[in-house]
């Protein structure tokens, strides 16, 4: 049964405005509840965290640049000019209620904390690691200092409203777009969680204490954007109406995703063992990681079930006699709709691959979970599996033809220069996750091709900057 908002607000240090209604409140399952009460605001005993970039995988990168092999050692290079540029900026946190803002510097910000993080361990240097524990201040003090006399309240598009944040809510960054903030929270704070647990041995216990409570304070907004999702109707500004649940039915929406991929990132970087479960396979959790590969991952069985996992109803497989998906196609295509159908699939798989990646390096971990499995070899009911998405749109990659996935489902996308996503530096940055994936599934010849197709040395503005092939890629020549 859902908890009342004051489940989130155990150490709350500010007094809230009174008379916010009790259906206000965040409402989350009791698996939710009990990993936000026992997260304490220091780090739990034990090894640090782990989240993305492993002890071996910088020893790796180490080599690669001593050694400096190609194009490990061209990615290295524009890293460190990256960072080096970095030593003189400065990097105020933000968590304001400026949905663009919040997003926009928490992305760059993230990235370079990344970059601070990976340059201090491949060359020792400590200006590195001063400029990283400034910014991670920075950001930390922000959330646990941030001014609301009042709780940040607003009107939704349509006279929907007005919106109140609930009573836990002390930190609701982008609160102009609620229901957009565990998307951007889901796409920032495993970043800041990365470039963490790189570091977070040469960090004090006080130091640790400021980053562990900014990453508490964030469970409660993505929870409650969560519910915006399961229970509000959003009204557009061009006069569409998404009706819930989900605004119109969209179970397996990237938001959703993205929801569930901060919920694990922070839960590993606490090392809270309740909160990873809730996120990755407990039962009360109907978005976690598996039921999400599960519903994401299109297979034919799935389709014409009337299930949450069939395909959308704004699907033009629907709605104008397209052909039905291959399997392996990511829920999200529906969004063709709006020429950005492939946009969003690869979004989609990026944010399961990231999850599957803290699950493998997270194996013997003080936060592995009950029933453990690694997710880059889960395999669901319907035959639902990371390798035959990242199978399916390799071939898009390597011809530069949509047709090359799923003639003519995504062709319309390549008839306005404008939405020619393959072309376009928003969709090339998610070749990065095929460094992952030839990593992950080396005999895949399909997934190998794509990356031998491209300049592997490439920007990835939403996650990994220039370091993917850097840390996570393979040496395709074995």
């Amino acid at each position: 049964m859902p908890p009342d908002a004051n489940t989130y607000n155990q150490v709350s240090r500010r007094t809230v405005v009174a008379g916010l209604t009790a259906a206000l409140a965040v409402p989350a399952l009791s698996g939710a509840a009990h990993a936000t009460r026992t997260t304490s605001t220091t780090s739990t005993p034990g090894p640090g965290p782990v989240i993305w970039t492993t002890n071996d995988l910088l020893d790796r990168a180490k080599d690669r640049v001593a050694r400096k092999t190609e194009p490990f050692y061209g990615a290295w290079l524009k890293t460190l000019s990256q960072a080096e540029n970095v030593l003189g900026m400065s990097l105020p946190g933000y968590h304001g209620p400026n949905e663009n803002t919040y997003y926009v510097r928490g992305r760059e910000h993230s990235m370079y904390a990344r970059d601070l993080a990976i340059c201090y361990r491949i060359t020792g240097e400590r200006r590195f690691l001063d400029k990283l524990k400034e910014l991670l201040h920075n950001w930390a003090r922000d959330a646990i200092d941030h001014p609301y006399p009042e709780p940040p309240r607003l009107s939704l598009p349509g006279g929907q409203g007005p919106y109140i944040a609930p009573l836990a809510v002390e930190v609701f960054p982008g609160s102009n777009l609620p229901h957009g903030t565990g998307l951007r929270i889901g796409r920032i704070m495993p970043k800041f969680a990365d470039a963490y647990a790189m570091v977070w041995d040469e960090m004090s216990q006080d130091e640790r204490a400021d980053v562990d409570e900014w990453m508490r304070l964030m469970i409660a907004p993505t929870l409650e954007s969560r519910r915006l999702w399961a229970e509000f109707e959003y009204h557009h500004t061009d006069g569409v109406i998404n009706l819930p649940p989900y605004f119109g039915e969209q179970y397996f929406n990237n938001h959703l995703t993205a929801h569930t991929l901060a919920l694990a990132a922070i839960g590993y970087t606490l090392r809270n063992k309740d909160l990873v479960e809730y996120a990755i396979n407990s039962a009360e959790h109907p978005r976690n990681l598996q039921a999400l590969i599960d519903g994401c991952i299109l297979m034919p069985d799935d389709l014409g079930t009337g299930e949450p996992s069939d395909l959308s109803k704004e699907d033009p497989t629907l709605i104008a006699g397209m052909p039905p998906p291959l399997p392996g196609e990511i829920w999200d295509r529906y969004r063709t709709n709006g020429n950005r159908g492939m946009l969003y699939t690869t979004l989609n798989l990026r944010f399961l691959m990231l999850m599957a990646e803290m699950t493998h390096n997270n194996k013997h971990s003080h936060s592995s979970v009950k029933g453990y499995r690694d997710y880059y070899d889960y395999v669901g009911p319907n035959g639902e599996n990371l390798e035959i998405s990242f199978e399916v749109y390799s071939p898009w990659w390597i011809t530069r033809q949509a047709s090359s996935v799923n003639s003519p489902y995504y062709d319309h996308e390549q008839e306005d220069p404008g939405f020619d996503r393959i072309a376009n530096d928003r969709v090339t940055h998610e070749l990065s996750s095929w460094e992952f994936a030839a990593r992950q599934y080396p005999g895949n010849s399909k997934i190998k091709q794509a990356l031998q197709s491209w300049d592997r040395v490439l920007f990835d503005m939403d996650t990994w900057g220039w370091t993917a092939v850097l840390t996570h890629g393979s040496d395709l020549g074995d």
